[in-house]
């Protein structure tokens, strides 16, 4: 069963819009205005912007294997039943210039996730089931969007989909969109409303605002609290929460403090929900991917279980 792009495009999570291209199907996580007012700020958030961060195909089938190409992108995965299945790493196919071998599925109706890369572009020039005899997209009842930084999006995870983001919204059964961005900081200018209409709200920024030379608390909180009205303004009838910056190695004692009560100050005048990073990930480097920051798979699976028992009690 080879699938039209129409088809394909009702299987599609996670994205904002999709143009069809020369070269095949291509999946934007964030709105146009977004991507021009992040790479407005620096070049350098290009390819965060347009990484297919959280964009995935969700279907129920009978297939007994997947085949497909993409012209661009790397890790592509593959859930079965809500168990990981495979990775492919398409770039090594491409320098071998051979197609993607069909991915073989075990027997029987199963529903699966199809994740593109959250590092890179992913683009589909076709998608296949092969052996279904159908094929039907997953809904569901309640929706939450992430927005934040690198962490949000993922950067330095082995596995796309163990990221935190990805691992609370398959555990907690919603449909999510990840507008995670390499670099993101509160810049009020980069806010808009993605084409997914959320239940929840999460927010994780910070991280980056301390980063930059020259910062200053006041500033920072200044451009979260402009931020934040943004958002305020747009979903101020739906479920907030503000995750303040995670334990970081790179930052004395002081500075972590200021940064989570300069992020949490601001959140609670606005009545949102805060969550204090200090308590969702451990104060140990061994889960970092690069000792200090980013977090490894494992890292994150810590992350996500701390965020999701949150949301359970909650």
């Amino acid at each position: 069963m080879e699938l039209s792009f129409d088809e394909i495009r009702s299987l599609v999570h996670g994205a904002d819009h999709i143009t069809e291209e020369e070269d095949g199907l291509h999946f934007y996580k964030c709105t146009e205005k977004q991507m021009a007012a992040w790479e407005a700020v620096e070049e350098k958030f290009y390819s965060g912007v347009r990484a297919t961060s959280g964009i995935r195909l969700e279907l129920e089938t009978d297939a007994e294997a997947i085949t497909f190409a993409a012209p661009s992108g790397n890790k592509f995965e593959i859930w079965v039943n809500g168990m990981f299945y495979r990775q492919i790493l398409a770039e090594e196919y491409r320098k071998q210039e051979e197609p993607i071998p069909p991915v073989e599925l075990e027997p029987g109706v199963k529903k699966i996730l199809f994740a593109l890369s959250s590092h890179k572009t992913g683009v589909l020039s076709s998608f296949a089931l092969e052996g279904a005899t159908f094929c039907k997209p997953i809904t569901y009842e309640k929706k939450m969007l992430f927005i934040g930084d690198s962490i949000t999006q993922g950067w330095d995870s082995q596995f796309d989909t163990l990221s935190f983001a990805y691992r609370t919204g398959m555990a907690l059964g919603v449909d999510f969109h990840i507008c995670g961005v390499g670099g993101g900081r509160y810049l009020p200018e980069t806010f808009d409303r993605v084409n997914f209409d959320p239940d929840t709200v999460v927010i994780a920024y910070g991280v980056n605002d301390f980063n930059r030379r020259g910062w200053d608390a006041s500033e920072i909180a200044k451009n979260a609290s402009d931020y934040l009205d943004l958002v305020k303004a747009a979903y101020g009838d739906r479920r907030v929460v503000v995750l303040t910056p995670i334990w970081l190695a790179s930052k004395d004692a002081a500075r972590n403090s200021l940064m989570r009560s300069t992020i949490a100050n601001v959140a609670k005048e606005k009545g949102f929900e805060v969550v204090d990073g200090e308590t969702l990930f451990p104060k140990n480097t061994a889960f970092y991917a690069d000792g200090y920051l980013h977090p490894n798979d494992l890292g994150f699976s810590i992350f996500a279980e701390r965020l999701i028992d949150y949301f359970r009690k909650s």
